[in-house]
């Protein structure tokens, strides 16, 4: 082992260090004035190497052989532009960890092919803008490629780490990836290439303000959280209509648009349709999405909006009113509004019968400056189970929600439930529907844009009201919908 953790005074690694085959550790954790590493690494027994907080180091070395031992790399505060192709003989390489290098321009995409790497972090790199993007022979940035998109200008990839300056490659990208983290990044977009990571289920964008469109995503993410993205403005996944139950998204759960404020987000004019929604969370149980607003949405069944922020809200459900008796609750829908958010909070709903409590659930809220900002969540699945037992879940049960939080100030300004029964064939199965007012004014806008805000004088409770003169009959065709 070589430890010179803390050695202020070292500003260069003799070159012969690079070769000892049988050091396992190698320590330069906050040598704030090294500039010099080994020009190349050839340490086949090398376990662990620390070099964060080397604030001087503007390199790092060529990889010369297979070492397989190093399972972390932790990079942070250095002055590295790139980091070469040859890191690909990290064969062992699980977890990269690179934070706060402000020089940082380009990150070398071959190394997603390790089948082993499982987390990759790129966090605080404003200059880091060409994810996803190789140095072509002029010397230009040029997109990656995917194995399945060979053309005839493609070469393969070959058994060594590629030389940077070949224009085009084909990447066969590992299925072990499984979260990359590119927090403050400097990126403007995704690259096409990213579906080609099929094992990814987080991706993390927060505060990426230069990031300006989210154009593919892989098949099986899970989580996108892009809060304080404020360029951000083209995301087709979310402006279009029950775009959240995608088919080639299974698995997306969770997309936070919290300071999001250019991106347009369709919920929709209609309730969702019951077999759709049952078709599309075969494989998830929940979808929540987070995104700058101040309504709930128009389809929704039972409403409360308040005159000021409150710290809970209730949402009352009468059996009597809901023209769904006997049949069975597949499907939840929860939507609330809230305003500013200092600090994250936790929110948690219950759900109670005669006042006895049958079911709860809850997740963090984390804080945003947004003026109002709507959260909307399907439940379905197993996740419905344990909310609503399947003995409450009949339509002759008189239901009462309760939304709170645990913050010290007051953050919901309404909420709504709207609930979504199975074999619906009392009822057509995308209806419009009026949200009935007390105050006689019946006809309230369409929530199509979600920015819109609507001013609230006095508390009160808004129900949809089902009318036979409100439906709107449409030809769903369900059968070409669903794919049969």
């Amino acid at each position: 082992m070589l430890i010179l953790n803390g050695c202020t005074s070292l500003v260069e690694v003799h070159d012969s260090v690079g070769f000892l085959d049988k050091l396992v550790a190698l320590d330069f954790s906050d040598c704030s004035s090294l500039k010099k590493l080994p020009r190349s690494f050839k340490l086949i027994s090398l376990k662990v190497l620390e070099l964060e907080g080397c604030t001087s180091l503007e390199y790092f070395p060529e990889i010369e052989c297979e070492m397989e031992h190093l399972k972390d790399l932790w990079l942070e505060g250095t002055r590295i532009q790139e980091l070469p192709s040859s890191i690909t003989y990290l064969t062992g390489l699980e977890t990269l960890y690179i934070n706060v290098c402000i020089s940082l321009v380009h990150f070398p995409v071959n190394i997603f092919q390790l089948e082993h790497l499982q987390d990759v972090s790129i966090t605080h790199c404003p200059n880091f803008v060409n994810f996803g993007k190789e140095v072509g022979h002029n010397g230009q940035f040029v997109p990656c490629t995917q194995e399945n998109e060979i053309s005839p200008s493609m070469e393969l990839l070959p058994s060594r780490p590629p030389d940077s300056n070949d224009l085009f490659r084909i990447y066969n990208f590992s299925s072990s990836l499984r979260t990359l983290n590119l927090y403050g990044s400097g990126i403007v977009s995704l690259p096409p290439c990213i579906e080609g990571f099929v094992g990814l289920s987080k991706l993390d964008l927060r505060y990426c303000k230069q990031l300006e469109e989210i154009l593919y995503l892989p098949p099986n993410i899970e989580s996108v959280d892009a809060i304080g993205c404020v360029l951000l403005e083209r995301f087709p996944r979310v402006s279009t209509k029950s775009s959240f139950g995608t088919p080639d998204l299974k698995r997306l759960t969770r997309i936070n648009l919290s300071e999001c404020s250019k991106v347009e987000v369709d919920v929709g004019n209609h309730a969702p349709d019951p077999l759709l929604v049952q078709e599309r969370f075969r494989e998830k149980d929940s979808s929540t999405i987070i995104y700058p607003g101040s309504r709930i949405p128009e389809w929704f069944k039972y409403c409360k909006e308040t005159t000021s922020l409150s710290k809970s809200i209730e949402v009352e459900i009468d059996h009597n009113e809901s023209m769904c008796f006997g049949h069975q609750i597949v499907a939840l829908v929860l939507c609330f509004v809230v305003g500013p958010l200092p600090a994250r909070a936790f929110y948690s709903f219950t759900v109670s019968r005669n006042g006895q409590q049958i079911g709860n659930d809850g997740m963090w809220f984390w804080d945003s400056m947004d003026p109002h900002r709507v959260c909307l969540q399907y439940i379905a699945g197993n996740s419905i189970d344990e909310i609503l037992p399947t003995s409450y879940r009949e339509g002759n049960n008189n239901m009462r929600f309760t939304f709170e939080n645990d913050s010290k100030k007051g953050i919901f300004k309404s909420a709504g439930v709207h609930l979504i029964y199975g074999n619906d064939n009392f009822i057509d199965p995308i209806q419009h529907s009026k949200r009935y007012r007390d105050d006689g004014e019946h006809d309230l806008e369409p929530n199509w844009n979600p920015q819109k805000k609507q001013q609230s004088s006095t508390t009160r409770i808004m129900e949809f009201k089902d009318a036979n003169n409100d439906l709107i009959i449409e030809d769903l065709d369900l059968e070409r919908r669903l794919g049969n």
